[in-house]
């Protein structure tokens, strides 16, 4: 839900090479829109004007935007993504709201509010998985002796 969904395709298009896949005016206008969904790369971001909601579920009426919602973007470069992010002269201003750092599996994240305060984390893709490995076999792996799992219904140190 947002409240202006040009501004925010604007947005996502500007700061994060977002593509227009789809949008719909309102029935009263040409160029007002009131939907829109933008692709990046393979992820989609579907965003509908709050009158719409509204009208559609009421109990959104009054609803803040954003902070209810985060998304996460498995990305290849962190670290690029973060410096060229820092690069933009946005409108409106791109808030880091947690600093690029190293988390205890491995990932490489950082996170940031966009134009309508939604969260947004952004990793190193962590799907790092050898051949025929478990997700969870993965973490533990990456997380060595720090690891704990359950076997026959004891925990252990990995």
């Amino acid at each position: 839900m947002v409240e202006d969904v040009e501004a925010t395709i604007e947005w996502y298009g500007r700061v994060l090479d977002a593509n227009v896949a789809g949008t719909v005016p309102k029935a009263d206008s040409e160029e007002e829109l009131w939907w829109a969904q933008v692709m990046i790369d393979d992820v989609s971001f579907v965003f509908q004007q709050r009158a719409s909601l509204e009208t559609e579920h009421p109990s959104l009426e009054g609803a803040t935007l954003g902070g209810s919602l985060t998304f996460y973007i498995d990305v290849n470069d962190a670290d690029g993504l973060r410096d060229r992010l820092k690069t933009i002269d946005t409108d409106t201003e791109l808030e880091t709201v947690q600093e690029l750092h190293d988390t205890d599996d491995g990932r490489r994240e950082f996170a940031m509010q966009d134009c309508n305060s939604y969260i947004s984390g952004s990793a190193r893709n962590w799907s790092s998985r050898r051949p025929g490995e478990t997700r969870a076999e993965s973490s533990i792996r990456r997380l060595g002796s720090r690891a704990r799992i359950l076997q026959s219904g004891r925990a252990r140190s990995a």
